[in-house]
């Protein structure tokens, strides 16, 4: 279940492509409502909740995108109790008309023969009956990045006394027709990242592995974001917070020298390079470009906006994203309490 639609992939041989898309159109067609594998999923999902407060990564993992898109259910762990309440008469209710609406787009990338294939698409996916329009709300495709804080959003684990985790996080955009400056924001990020470590390392002499990362959903029209995070002892927390505006600070004030951005951007080129070898990720690049042919412009400049970014467009974001009055803080730490009673 993507964000925007369901998706079937599969990898298969030449001559079992029609076997595979026959597979694929019966079960959409045709799903099973089967409440075994619903109890299953139900019974792992309250099992493993309690998991979620054993460390300070784990209530990350439960909490982090839930609180970055602005508590949107969507994204929500759900607790023990809301699982208990779920039905396989409520799950059907819900799912089944939404499986059945909407267009559907077929995207095959590999070795096969052309007509070969569009005559097994035509006597599989293309026989099925004709499908509702879907309906979506135009405040389904926003995403709400949190109100800033000038204290952290603070949460408690029962791991070890010493383990902490902390999170800074900028808004930025989101959208298609962007998609160049959601490029150059990963190239941003990957600076950031690599300023942050020096800064634990020569400031500190700290062996944390602080990361950076850049999020724009293609798909929604907001709710993009920069985030910071690292793991680190309880008491440097706030260093870690002036540490992360301080590289923000830097990365506004002045461009970064050329071999700082070659260092920064060459990892991300080859995976580039790496990644256009397969056809995992042509699929993946064109999912929506039967709709939207901007894709297919898009893909074609993958390479040239990360190539080509350069040291004065990325002070240019900084200044435009990496604003202190937007920051959104979020600490996890360790439960004194439940330490105390081990």
């Amino acid at each position: 279940v993507d964000n925007d639609a369901f998706e079937y992939a599969a990898t298969t041989r030449p001559e079992d492509l029609a076997d595979q898309l026959r597979l694929i159109a019966v079960k959409m067609e045709h799903p099973n409502w089967d409440s075994a594998p619903l109890d299953r999923e139900k019974a792992l999902a309250i099992s493993s909740y309690r998991s979620f407060d054993m460390s300070a990564t784990a209530v990350l993992q439960r909490e982090l995108q839930y609180r970055l898109s602005g508590n949107d259910l969507r994204w929500k762990i759900p607790t023990p109790e809301e699982v208990s309440k779920l039905d396989g008469k409520g799950f059907r209710s819900f799912w089944e008309p939404l499986l059945a609406s909407g267009p559907i787009e077929v995207l095959l990338f590999g070795d096969f023969e052309t007509e070969q294939a569009l005559e097994s698409l035509r006597s599989t996916i293309g026989a099925m009956k004709p499908r509702t329009a879907a309906s979506v709300a135009s405040k389904a495709m926003q995403v709400n990045f949190p109100a800033a804080n000038a204290t952290p959003l603070r949460f408690l684990h029962k791991g070890p006394k010493d383990q902490m985790a902390a999170v800074i996080g900028w808004p930025t955009g989101a959208g298609l027709a962007q998609i160049g400056e959601a490029r150059q924001l990963e190239v941003l990020a990957a600076l950031f990242r690599d300023r942050l470590f020096e800064k634990f390392r020569s400031e500190q002499a700290a062996s944390y592995s602080p990361d950076a990362t850049a999020t724009w959903p293609e798909e929604f029209s907001s709710g993009g974001f920069l985030m910071a995070y690292s793991q680190m002892q309880p008491k440097d927390a706030d260093r870690f917070f002036a540490f992360a505006k301080s590289v923000a600070a830097d990365l506004a004030a002045s461009p970064v020298s050329p071999d700082e951005l070659q260092r920064s951007l060459e990892p991300i080129l080859q995976y580039v390079e790496r990644a256009t070898t397969g056809n995992l990720f042509w699929m993946n690049e064109l999912e929506g470009a039967t709709y939207n042919a901007a894709r297919y412009e898009a893909l074609g400049r993958l390479y040239s906006d990360y190539s080509k970014v350069t040291p004065e467009q990325l002070q240019a974001l900084a200044r435009k994203y990496l604003v202190d009055a937007t920051a959104w803080t979020m600490v996890v730490e360790p439960d004194a309490e439940a330490v105390a009673s081990r």
